[in-house]
C-alpha cells in the first residue's frame, strides 16, 4: 500500500509544484462515455483467460490485495473508511500514475511514426514486470498478453479520447477484482 500510496503523492506533488492541471491528464467529462466503451473492450482477453483457466471465483474489487479482507471484516466505520482508502491508493492512483506516466514519456520522446505509442508501450511492459506476468509456459505468455493488451489499449484509448477516468475505472472495478 506504501508503494502505491506514494506514488500518488509524488504525482499529485508534482502537478501541484509545477502548477500542471489535472485536466491536461484527462480528469474531464468529455469523451467519458466512448473512453469507457472502447477501454471495456481492450479488457475482455483478459476474463476470457481469467473464466478459461478457472482463476475467476467471485468479484470483489481489490480482493487480490491482502489488507482487503482484513479491512472489510472490520468494524464500521473502519471497514468503510479502509475500503475507500484502498481504492483512492490502488484504484485511482495506480491507473492515474500510468496516465501521467505514459504522457510524460510521449512528451520527453517525441515520435514521427504514429502507429506506436511508446508510453503505452513502456508502461505496458512495466505493468507486466511490476505485477511478475513475465513466464515461459503457455499460460503466463497468454496472460502476460491479455494485461498487455489491456494496459497498452487502455493508454491509447486515452490519448485519442483525452480522457483518463476509463484507465481509473479500470484500476477501481476490474483489475484485482476477480
Amino acid at each position: 500500500m506504501c508503494q502505491f500510496g506514494a506514488a500518488g503523492l509524488g504525482t499529485s506533488v508534482v502537478l501541484i509544484r509545477r502548477k500542471e492541471s489535472w485536466k491536461e491528464y484527462g480528469l474531464v467529462t468529455k469523451h467519458f462515455l466512448p473512453s469507457c466503451v472502447q477501454t471495456a473492450i481492450t479488457c475482455l482477453p483478459l476474463p476470457l483467460f481469467l473464466i478459461i483457466t478457472g482463476q475467476v471465483h467471485t468479484y470483489l474489487p481489490f480482493q487480490s490485495i491482502s489488507l482487503t479482507k482484513e479491512i472489510l471484516a472490520s468494524s464500521f466505520p473502519t471497514n468503510i473508511l479502509g475500503y475507500l482508502l484502498i481504492s483512492l491508493i490502488w484504484g485511482f492512483w495506480e491507473g492515474f500514475n500510468y496516465v501521467v506516466i505514459s504522457m510524460k514519456i510521449n512528451l520527453r520522446y517525441p515520435r514521427q511514426n504514429k502507429k506506436i505509442d511508446l508510453g503505452a508501450l513502456i508502461c505496458a511492459l512495466i505493468c507486466l514486470l511490476v505485477h511478475g506476468m513475465i513466464g515461459l509456459d503457455a499460460t503466463s505468455l497468454f496472460e502476460a498478453i491479455a494485461v498487455f493488451i489491456l494496459i497498452y489499449g487502455m493508454l491509447v484509448i486515452q490519448k485519442r479520447t483525452g480522457n483518463a477516468w476509463s484507465c481509473i475505472l479500470v484500476f477501481c472495478f476490474f483489475w484485482n477484482a476477480f
